[in-house]
């Protein structure tokens, strides 16, 4: 079935759109990592050479230095402390460790030009896979990334042992490590958090439901699958519940997702992609207003039974719109999901929130160009879906 395809709607092959905005929210990261100043004599020392070391490996791997600070782990506490969300020590304790590990440990490892010791606080650090945890101090030189215990010094690599990212697709994993400083807020009146939680269900039974929702998005919506390296890296799980689907994200932590287990493949398919899409216009807002009265002008959300601010409802309508598509592919493949009476009735749930969340930002919304481009996209796409 074919449908308009938009970068902020169903993005073209090889679209660099969304590259383009994560790469930004990185330079944005690393502008506020190398400008921030502390008042703590000894942690300002270590910032200068850290500081060093990250512009060192600028000039000589700039990619080494992107793809360094680009896991959730590091971009997110970054653009939290940027965006004034979390205190700026906090989050330097918390993230320049791992900022470390990750240039460190690198294919084309970036060490500093001259010996760094971080004998601060270090949080666990994650190294590939795993998680060490316990760790006093990281030596840092030309040669060599070691990191000091109560059992001595050891390379970080000998020290991984905690399996912590579980890989799901192209780049996406189930994590049970997350340092999001921001998990605990919550405005969703049906939530309390997104606290790290199992719900009693073992590992395996996320990673395999996860993976069935992730192949039938590639299947049957291959445009959104594509960039889910981009926007959906980590999958946090936050419970397990039979009769409902709750899932979240961040505007200041692109790239991470908190979902509750569903016994059903279709709902985990549909959280992931609104869950994505949210990261994908949350990238977009670091750089574009997209609604100037979004956070000004308050109505009722055609999805939430609380009022919602006009970008509330932007994100539902950006974020069921494409769902509605996956529930069109389905549909006109013939899918066994699709053979059903619920299937049908959750399809025109969607199509009408859709219609109202559209009609509500076409009579109140007050456009950036760009925020104008992506309404009519939606619109284009949602009039496809319809057919």
């Amino acid at each position: 079935m074919q449908l308009p395809l938009a970068p902020q709607a169903l993005p073209p092959a090889n679209d660099p759109s969304t590259r383009r905005l994560r790469k930004k929210a990185r330079l944005r990261a690393l502008r506020w990592l190398l400008t921030v100043r502390s008042s703590d004599a000894r942690l300002a020392a270590r910032l200068g050479l850290v500081g060093e070391a990250v512009e060192h490996g600028l000039r000589l791997a700039p990619a080494t230095v992107m793809a360094a600070v680009d896991p959730p782990e590091v971009l997110g506490p970054l653009l939290c402390a940027a965006a004034g969300q979390v205190g700026a020590e906090t989050v330097l304790l918390d993230t320049v460790p791992q900022l470390l590990v990750n240039l460190g440990l690198a294919k084309r490892a970036v060490r500093p030009p001259r010996p760094l010791i971080w004998d601060l606080p270090c949080p666990p650090l994650l190294v590939g896979r795993c998680l060490v945890r316990g760790v006093r101090a990281l030596y840092v030189d030309g040669h060599a990334l070691e990191a000091e215990r109560e059992d001595g010094r050891r390379t970080l690599r000998d020290l991984a042992r905690d399996v912590v990212l579980h890989p799901l697709d192209r780049g996406t994993a189930l994590t049970l490590w997350d340092v999001n400083p921001l998990a605990l807020r919550e405005d969703h009146p049906d939530k309390q958090g997104n606290a790290l939680d199992l719900g009693g269900r073992p590992v395996e039974a996320w990673v395999g439901a996860l993976r069935e929702s992730l192949l039938l998005l590639r299947s049957a919506l291959p445009e959104i699958s594509s960039e889910l390296p981009l926007v959906a890296q980590r999958v946090v799980p936050v419970g397990w519940d039979a009769q409902r689907h709750l899932s979240a994200s961040y505007r200041e932590v692109p790239g991470l997702m908190y979902l509750t287990l569903h016994p059903d493949v279709l709902t985990l398919a549909e959280a992931i992609v609104h869950e994505s899409q949210h990261s994908k216009l949350n990238l977009l807002a670091l750089e574009d207003p997209v609604l100037e009265n979004g956070h000004t002008t308050w109505t009722q959300s055609p999805v939430r039974p609380d009022p919602r601010p006009l970008m509330g409802v932007m994100l539902a309508v950006h974020a069921f719109v494409p769902v509605a598509a996956l529930h069109a592919r389905l549909a006109a493949q013939g899918h066994a999901l699709a053979d059903t009476a619920r299937f049908e009735e959750r399809r025109q749930e969607v199509l009408a929130s859709n219609a109202r969340g559209l009609e509500v930002l076409r009579k109140q919304g007050a456009f950036s160009a760009r925020g104008a481009e992506v309404l009519a996209a939606l619109g284009a796409l949602d009039e496809a879906t319809r057919q």
